[in-house]
């Protein structure tokens, strides 16, 4: 059986695999990671608009700022650690 995958599905399962190498300590992922978060937090602060965040990966941005806002409004992306990636990856896994 052949099954269908969007390229945002693509996207979503190429970042959590990067989310999965960064918690298990392969920091080669870490800017990726880190921009993405850093694009949810200033979206959701009001910092950046929509027209203002990565297109490429706008679809995991915007989920995120509108299933935990309260908690991007919180983070602080220059002191990211293990948990809050964590946090991050069980947020995508639901």
């Amino acid at each position: 059986m052949l099954y269908s995958h969007s390229i945002e599905d693509n996207k979503l399962s190429l970042f959590t695999l990067f989310l999965n190498k960064l918690i298990s300590g392969d920091i080669k992922y870490k800017d990726t990671v880190d921009r993405v978060l850093l694009d949810a937090h200033q979206l959701a602060l009001g910092n950046k608009s929509l027209y203002q965040i990565d297109r490429d990966k706008f679809s995991i941005i915007i989920y995120l700022k509108t299933s935990h806002e309260e908690y991007f409004k919180e983070l602080n992306p220059d002191k990211l650690t293990k948990t809050q990636y964590r946090k991050v990856l069980n947020y995508l896994q639901k």
